[in-house]
C-alpha cells in the first residue's frame, strides 16, 4: 500500500496543467498523478472508467457553469477541487455546495496552495472515516498491533519565534503520548543544535542526521533514527558545530542553483530529509524546529503540511505568533506557502497574571496578522515540568496540565480508539475555531 495521494487533473489549457501541477508534481512526495484530461470529453470518460482520490478541475474547461456543475455531481468517490475563471466568481458559492467538492478557488491562485489544499482534504477525509470507524482512504500501514486507526501521514511543524515558551517540552509529549501511549507508529525530528531530547529520552548524540547525509535515502533515513520503544523514533540533528553548519549551508544551497546548487545539494538537503518521512509509512511525524531563521528552521517546514505554533500568551508572543503566520501565509515562495487550515496555535505556560485571556490573545492576534488561527489549548504553567525533565521523566506523566493539553491536541490531528482501551477525550481547552 502507497501513502501517495491519488491525483487527476483537468483543464484546456496544456501548458497550465504543465508548468502549474505536472511538472512540481513530479517532486512532491505526496501525490501520484494518475491522469490528466484536457477536453470534457476526455474528463467524462476516464472518470468513468475510474475516478482518482483527488480530482483538480479548471471548471472552464466545459462550455459553460451548468455542464461544469452537472459533471460535479456526478461525481462518486473523488474529492474535487475546482478552480473557477474570473468570470465566475460571482457563482463560487454555488460549486461550493455540491457534495464532492471540497475547496474552490477563483482566478488568480497559487499553485502550491491548491497543492497543499489537496493534501488537506485528503487528510480531513481520512480524519472523518476513521471517527466513523470506516477504514480512511489513505490508511498508513504504521497503525499500532493494538488496534489504534493510524491517519494518512501528517508532518507537522512544531515552531516559536522566541526561546523558553515550552516548544520542545510540547514536541516531545506529543511524541510521547502518540508513539508511546497510544502505541502509533511516530516519527520525531528534533533539529536544535544542542537537542534536549538525548537527555529527556536517555539517547545518544550519535546516530543522528549526519548518516543521512553519507547517504541519502531509505537507508540512510533508517540508520539516523533511534528507537524508543517499539513506535516511537527519534531523529536529531548532527549535535556537532561542523556537521549542522555544513547541512545548513548545502541545504541554502540546493535551494538556489544561481548560488552553485547541485543534485547531490538536493539530495542531501534538510528538506529532502524531512521529506522522506512521507515515504516512511508512518501516520505521526513531528518536528521540533530551533527558534531563528536558518534553514533547519525554514527549509524543514517547508516539507511539513502542518504547523503548531506555540506561544506564550504576553505581548511579546503575540508579536512573534503574527510575525510567524505572516511568514508562512505570505512570504514563503508560492510552492510553500502554506493555506489557513493548516495553521494552529497553542498558548503556553499560562497563568492567572497573563496580560491576555485566549480570546484577547485571538482578537489581537488578528489586529496584527488579518487573521487567527484556531488555539487549540492553552496549557497553565507547571512548576513541576523542570523537575521531572532533569530526572528524565516524561513530563505529560507529571503533569496533569501538560497530558491535559497534549491529548487534546492529538485527538485534534490523530483521533484513535484501541483495545486496550480508550484515549480519553478532553472538553475544549482555550478556543477551538474550526472551519469548513
Amino acid at each position: 500500500m502507497t501513502d501517495k495521494i491519488l491525483l487527476g487533473l483537468a483543464g484546456s489549457n496544456v501548458g497550465d496543467l504543465t508548468s502549474h501541477f505536472s511538472i512540481p508534481l513530479q517532486s512532491d512526495p505526496r501525490f501520484s498523478l494518475v491522469v490528466i484530461s484536457t477536453t470534457s470529453a476526455a474528463l467524462i470518460e476516464n472518470t468513468r472508467t475510474g475516478e482518482p482520490q483527488v480530482l483538480i478541475l479548471y471548471a472552464d474547461l466545459f462550455p459553460g457553469p451548468e455542464e461544469a456543475a452537472k459533471f460535479l455531481g456526478s461525481l462518486k468517490s473523488a474529492l474535487a477541487i475546482v478552480l473557477l475563471p474570473t468570470s465566475w466568481a460571482t457563482i463560487e458559492g454555488q460549486f461550493a455546495q455540491i457534495e464532492r467538492v471540497k475547496k474552490t478557488f477563483v482566478a488568480p491562485f497559487i499553485p502550491g496552495a491548491v497543492q497543499n489544499a489537496a493534501f488537506s482534504i485528503m487528510q480531513t477525509e481520512n480524519a472523518l472515516a476513521s471517527v466513523k470507524g470506516s477504514a480512511p482512504t489513505n490508511l498508513s500501514a504504521g497503525a499500532s498491533p493494538a488496534g489504534a486507526i493510524a491517519i494518512g501521514t501528517r508532518v507537522m511543524g512544531v515552531v516559536s519565534e522566541q526561546g523558553g515558551v515550552g516548544r520542545s517540552t510540547l514536541a516531545e509529549a506529543l511524541a510521547y503520548e502518540m508513539g508511546v501511549r497510544r502505541a502509533i507508529q511516530t516519527l520525531l525530528f528534533s533539529f536544535d543544535k544542542r537537542s534536549c531530547a538525548p537527555l529527556h529520552f536517555k539517547l545518544r548524540e550519535t546516530p543522528n542526521a549526519r548518516e543521512f547525509f553519507v547517504q541519502p535515502g531509505k537507508q540512510g533515513f533508517d540508520n539516523s533514527a533511534q528507537k524508543v520503544g517499539e513506535t516511537l523514533r527519534i531523529l536529531l540533528a548532527p549535535q556537532d558545530d561542523a556537521g549542522y553548519q555544513d547541512a545548513d549551508r548545502r541545504s541554502v544551497r540546493s535551494m538556489s542553483p544561481e548560488a552553485g546548487g547541485t543534485a547531490e545539494d538536493v539530495s542531501k538537503s534538510i528538506r529532502n530529509l524531512v521529506a522522506m518521512s512521507y515515504q516512511q509509512m508512518v501516520p505521526v511525524v513531528l518536528l521540533d524546529l530551533p527558534t531563528g531563521s536558518g534553514a533547519w528552521t525554514y527549509h524543514a517546514l517547508s516539507a511539513c503540511n502542518t504547523v503548531l505554533i506555540v506561544s506564550r500568551p504576553t505581548l511579546d508572543g503575540l508579536n512573534t505568533s503574527a510575525y510567524l503566520i505572516n511568514v508562512m501565509t505570505k512570504m514563503f515562495g508560492a510552492e510553500h506557502q502554506f493555506q489557513r487550515e493548516s495553521i494552529f496555535i497553542v498558548l503556553n505556560r499560562y497563568t492567572s497574571k497573563t496580560t491576555y485571556s485566549p480570546a484577547q490573545f485571538a482578537s489581537a492576534t488578528a489586529d496584527l496578522a488579518g487573521w487567527c488561527p484556531p488555539i487549540l489549548a492553552t496549557i497553565p504553567e507547571d512548576p513541576g515540568i523542570p523537575t521531572a525533565l532533569d530526572a528524565q521523566r516524561p513530563a505529560c506523566d507529571v503533569s496533569e496540565a501538560l497530558s491535559r493539553g497534549t491529548i487534546a491536541i492529538a485527538d485534534t490531528f490523530w483521533p484513535s480508539r484501541g483495545t486496550g482501551g480508550p484515549v480519553k477525550k478532553q472538553k475544549k481547552l482555550g478556543i477551538l475555531r474550526f472551519t469548513d
